[in-house]
């Protein structure tokens, strides 16, 4: 243990030491004592105890001062004059300063502290003791945090210590080996500056000795009696009165235990790691390529050639020699890999396809579960493009084989037309715009198919109901898909129209014609009477004036709600007026009384041409004249009234001025007498 105290003026520094778990000696500083020993790791505590107050002679008008101490460390005594303690040549720096606000902390000088002044090479690890020279500082001026020890306007402005000397002790190497044959543990010491010293145990241990207790420089001790995986501890003191403590472990004769249980793997399978205890040392295997560090890999060998395999783990921990090895024994066994047959492309729409492997009793899969376990595959569950069938064998080494099948794409079939709806007959045009290369085209209409190589194609749909439309198209990867439009085109039926007029035969004495349309269920009609006029009423009267007999072409135009319309047409012929009566029974009995057939006609001055006939039962011509006043009294052509009561047959033949062909007239009359 060691004591020093330092009064400097009025500062006066206190501080004792005693031994301490963290090796650390409270140090201070007597002007009675010199050639301090500081040990590796311990410190210098510099305690500042009471206030600091400048001399009268600095109190400078004008000059704040902030008074504080420093300790100067010096290679050598310092040499410096007048307080110019920064110009010294032995300066190697200011340890510690400290302001006037902080004089009750201690002051703390390490041992590395002072080592690390040293000015290089010199390492940090002495090999000799080395002395600092070291003096408290009282600084009565510092401003900025910089101290004024060069004075203040002539005057000095600082107070210096007694110096003192410092002795660094060097820090004595040890190291460590093991003598597992007769379970010792041997120790060498070596100690710069050749000193001496004294070894103890830190702890007792049952059946542990230490020998020699006493060591020199460089030399050699050993502890026996220790038990393997034992802590041992010992304390070295020097005689100068360091110290330094050592730990360790005693490992002894290590005997590996492998921790993992594998005894067969997979030729190809995945690498993985043994583990043993201790967990520190070295792996090595039959087969050197199937270790890396402690991690067999089962691929690095072909196992046509050998198939078992020794792994070996030896401890490191232990001395060299003291460690017993372990092994255990690594059978790799083959892959099973089964081969797939089957198609390896298709349609998205095409049926099951049949897939099969040389090793039954496996497990199939691909995506969107689309192959059952018989390896029926369906390619309607997959999307367009590359799927991967698998097949998984049974058995630990078996392997998962996989078949690439590509799905090709149908036809993306797009259609379009014109309109869907109209009037009867309807001509549409059907578009198709799927992209792409079609090879082969047919259009679908009620289930007939109209092939055509071209996109654009024009039909007349002549009835009214509504007609399925499909396209079946064939596109450059062979693949043939239908498009099918329920009631797709639905034309309009055109409407129902009639008409019937009165009277049935004008003429131009009586030329007005009464029109009825037979369906006024219709948006609108517009008729067209042949004579350059018109109505749009549903039933009109029309008055043909003409002067002449004519015949008239009359139309009918009907509007339904769907602009579908129906025209129709029929004659209406305009007369004369000529009118002929024939009686259809009369008694020739030359009584003076209905006695002769002719006929009664209206404006027989129209009449240019005439000829009547008369006809027995037989055909034959009994009778004829051209005279339009001749009557037939019954009598044949030769002038006698002998024909019998009976029905004869007669005809009429009429040319009216104007007319090219005659108006003819036939029947039947009676005679009785």
């Amino acid at each position: 243990m060691k004591n020093f105290v330092l009064i400097l003026g009025s500062v006066l520094i206190l501080s004792s030491a005693s031994w301490t778990q963290a090796n650390m000696a409270n140090v201070a500083f007597n002007d009675n004592l010199s050639n301090q020993i500081l040990c590796p790791g311990e410190q210098l505590l510099v305690n500042i105890l009471g206030p600091v107050t400048p001399p009268s002679d600095m109190s400078v008008p004008g000059v704040v001062y902030s008074p504080g101490i420093g300790i100067a460390v010096f290679g050598a005594a310092p040499s410096y004059t007048n307080n110019d303690v920064l110009n010294d040549p032995n300066l190697l720096a200011f340890i510690q300063l400290q302001n006037q606000a902080a004089f009750f902390s201690p002051i703390t000088i390490s041992y590395s502290d002072l080592v690390n002044t040293l000015p290089p090479p010199i390492p940090n690890n002495l090999t000799t003791t080395t002395s600092f020279f070291l003096q408290v500082i009282t600084i009565y001026s510092v401003q900025n945090n910089v101290p004024y020890v060069n004075g203040v306007n002539g005057n000095p402005d600082l107070d210096a210590s007694t110096t003192y000397t410092i002795s660094l002790q060097p820090k004595p190497a040890i190291t460590t080996s093991e003598d597992c044959a007769n379970n010792a543990l041997i120790f060498s010491v070596a100690l710069p500056g050749n000193p001496s010293g004294t070894i103890t145990l830190q702890n007792n241990y049952p059946n542990v000795s230490i020998a020699p207790n006493n060591i020199s420089y460089n030399q050699n001790f050993t502890i026996t009696g220790i038990s393997n995986q034992s802590p041992v501890g010992f304390e070295y003191i020097n005689n100068q009165g360091c110290s330094i403590a050592l730990d360790t472990i005693y490992t002894g004769t290590i005997t590996a235990t492998i921790n993992t249980p594998v005894s067969s793997v997979c030729e190809n399978g995945s690498p993985f790691d043994f583990q043993a205890s201790p967990s520190q040392g070295i792996w090595t295997c039959s087969t050197p390529s199937m270790m890396m560090n402690n991690t067999f890999i089962p691929s690095a060998q072909d196992i046509s050639v050998v198939t078992n395999y020794t792994v070996t783990f030896t401890p490191t921990l232990g001395a060299s020699g003291c460690n017993a090895s372990t092994s255990v024994t690594v059978d790799v066994e083959p892959e099973v890999i089964a081969q797939i047959t089957g198609p390896n492309s298709m349609c998205n729409n095409a049926p099951l396809q049949s897939y099969s492997s040389d090793i039954q009793g496996g497990i199939w899969n691909t995506d969107f579960n689309a192959i059952d376990q018989n390896g029926n595959l369906n390619p309607q569950l997959l999307t367009p493009g590359l799927h991967t069938i698998n097949y998984t064998p049974t058995g630990t080494c078996a392997v998962t084989s996989q078949f690439d099948v590509v799905i090709d794409f149908l036809p993306n079939l797009h259609i379009t037309t014109d309109t869907t709806q109209g009037c009867v007959p309807l001509m549409i045009q059907l578009t198709d715009l799927t992209p792409g290369n079609i090879s082969d085209r047919h259009w679908i209409i009620n289930g007939q198919s109209f092939p055509t190589n071209n996109a654009v194609y024009q039909h007349v749909f002549e009835n009214a109901y509504c007609y399925d439309v499909a396209l079946a198209s064939l596109n450059e990867f062979g693949c043939r898909d239908t498009l099918w439009r329920t009631d797709y085109i639905c034309p309009f039926p055109n409407p129902y129209m009639s008409f019937g007029f009165m009277p049935q035969n004008p003429d131009i004495a009586n030329p007005e014609v009464n029109f009825i349309a037979g369906n006024t269920a219709v948006e609108s009609v517009v008729w067209d009477f042949g004579d350059g006029t018109g109505a749009v009423e549903f039933n009109p009267t029309h008055y043909f004036a003409n002067t002449v007999p004519a015949e008239f072409q009359v139309c009918i135009t009907a509007v339904d709600e769907n602009l579908c319309s129906t025209k129709i047409c029929d004659f209406v012929t305009v007369s004369s007026g000529f009118k002929l009566y024939m009686p259809n029974a009369y008694t020739p009995d030359q009584d003076g009384l209905n006695d002769g057939f002719r006929p009664v006609m209206d404006s027989e001055r129209e009449l240019a041409k005439y000829a009547m006939m008369i006809f027995n039962r037989d055909g034959e011509l009994i009778f004829e004249t051209d005279n339009h006043k001749e009557a037939w009294y019954g009598n044949s052509n030769e002038g006698d009234y002998y024909v019998k009561d009976g029905v004869y047959t007669w005809k009429i033949k009429v040319w009216l001025y104007g007319d090219v062909e005659p108006k003819v007239y036939s029947g039947n009359v009676i005679i009785v007498r």
